[in-house]
């Protein structure tokens, strides 16, 4: 047993050996994460008095932008929420001049001059 100046025991961790040092099984790609055209997840969206904040990027897009539904939080007995253009809506709110009228289970209905418009959810990869 290995003993320092002292005269304590050191113990010695051997992880490289049960862990490989890539962390990956043989034969295994790496994971490569692209954040381009993603928000940071680390920039909080509600403010502590609970109003969601418009981040730089948001105010960027102006008006005109398109809508883009990145996802839904559903609840058939309360209140339902999704992610529009980065920004977590629930029911009457706006993005982009246009007003969340319904959040389904896997769409969204917009209003915008008097035109409802229904988006869904797509699959990831589509």
């Amino acid at each position: 047993m290995l003993k320092n100046k002292r005269g304590i025991p050191v113990i010695l961790f051997l992880s490289a050996l049960i862990f490989p040092a890539s962390g990956i099984a043989a034969g295994q790609e790496d994971f490569v994460y692209n954040p381009a055209g993603k928000r940071d997840p680390f920039i909080q969206l509600v403010t502590p008095d609970g109003r969601f904040q418009k981040l730089e990027a948001d105010e960027a897009r102006g008006t005109d932008s398109h809508l883009k539904l990145e996802g839904i939080m559903y609840d058939p007995e309360g209140v339902s929420f999704a992610i529009v253009n980065g920004l977590v809506v629930k029911e009457l709110d706006e993005v982009d001049g246009s007003r969340v009228v319904s959040i389904g289970e896997r769409s969204v209905t917009f209003r915008k001059d008097d035109q409802d418009k229904e988006i869904r959810l797509k699959k990831e990869g589509t």
